[in-house]
């Protein structure tokens, strides 16, 4: 099981990717973020029955939120800059 911040990590590399890969993507903002980690751990609960991460989310009046992603991923503008992120082929294929 991953820590949700990894996941998030995972998440805005895909961004950037896509961006730079000229696919058409954009890169992801914090609000953006924290939708997309809610819909993994829903959706790898769904197939896999088990959790993708460890660390609750937070019901806010914005959406959804994890604490420890929303402290590092802060504003409202699309994030650049890669991070380090490692998960394995068989989560990332899921």
């Amino acid at each position: 099981m991953y820590k949700a911040l990894e996941i998030a990590n995972w998440f805005v590399n895909r961004g950037i990717i896509e961006v730079r890969g000229y696919y058409g993507g954009e890169y992801i903002t914090p609000l953006k973020l924290q939708k997309l980690l809610y819909f993994a751990q829903d959706r790898y609960g769904a197939i896999k029955g088990k959790r993708l991460f460890e660390e609750d989310i937070l019901h806010c009046v914005h959406g959804p939120v994890g604490a420890e992603v929303c402290a590092v991923y802060k504003g409202d503008v699309g994030i650049e800059e890669p991070v380090p992120s490692n998960i394995d082929a068989e989560t990332e294929g899921s």
